[in-house]
């Protein structure tokens, strides 16, 4: 039960569909015909929400895999003592892509009706993008990309690109991304040409990840755990759940043995 363990954690659980459902997108356009073939699909759009969601002075886009490493109440407030603003984000490297794991935004209805509007009229094609821009991604990303950055600017404010970005840059958050060293921890991934502070830094991450699915296991399982004595692939990172490169032993797969 999802729901129960996150409640417990101290999540409040809110369970909603997708914002916008596939019948309501224009036929035979390219998002309605291929927005399910890969990724998150349409459920991707479920993020959209973070905007409607009004009771609450500030939402948080956050991806699976970010973790938060100090407080982020600066970022926080600079959009709360910005009248004009309603949403701030981050770049990625390419200066073309929304990172949709680090958006802050002051829920506003009228926004979200107008974003969802503007999803569900704009054009989109596989050789150019969201309307003609160069904007790719079917999902959230993609949009999102294209709405905040071809959007009001004084509405949603570039915080700047992953070289001098904000929260990653300043140790607010780590994202267990293939494009960061690391990796994620379920790629088992370990180089012998990392540097010391390299190997130290992937080391904390990882055992800080693998200390928590230990503990969550322990809590939540109800059949066998993993037996993590069987494994020696760098186990003060790993934990025991690797047995080799990519060689990752998940509790779903075990279980069903």
């Amino acid at each position: 039960d999802r729901v129960a363990i996150l409640e417990e954690l101290g999540y409040w659980v809110k369970i909603w569909r997708e914002p916008v459902r596939l019948s309501q997108l224009p036929q035979n356009s390219y998002v309605r015909n291929n927005i399910n073939t890969g990724g998150d699909g349409i459920r991707s759009f479920s993020r959209l929400y973070a905007y409607n969601m009004t009771n609450h002075p500030v939402a948080f886009l956050i991806d699976f895999d970010t973790v938060f490493t100090a407080n982020v109440d600066p970022v926080v407030t600079a959009l709360q003592n910005d009248d004009n603003a309603i949403s701030s984000y981050e770049l990625l490297s390419n200066n073309a892509t929304v990172n949709a794991g680090t958006i802050v935004v002051k829920p506003n209805e009228a926004e979200y009706n107008a974003m969802i509007q503007t999803l569900l009229t704009t054009d989109y094609t596989a050789s150019s993008g969201w309307h003609t821009t160069g904007m790719f991604g079917l999902g959230a990303q993609g949009f999102l990309s294209y709405y905040l950055m071809t959007g009001n600017s004084t509405k949603h404010v570039s915080r700047g690109t992953s070289a001098a970005n904000t929260l990653i840059a300043d140790g607010i958050i780590t994202s267990f991304q293939k494009k960061y060293t690391c990796q994620q921890p379920w790629d088992c991934h370990y180089d012998d040409t990392w540097s010391t502070q390299t190997e130290d830094e992937c080391r904390a991450l990882n055992d800080a990840w693998y200390s928590h699915r230990q503990a969550f296991e322990e809590k939540w399982s109800k059949t066998e755990l993993v037996d993590t004595t069987k494994n020696n692939f760098h186990n003060d990172m790993f934990h025991g759940y690797c047995s080799e490169e990519g060689g990752y032993n998940d509790a779903a797969t075990y279980q069903a043995l």
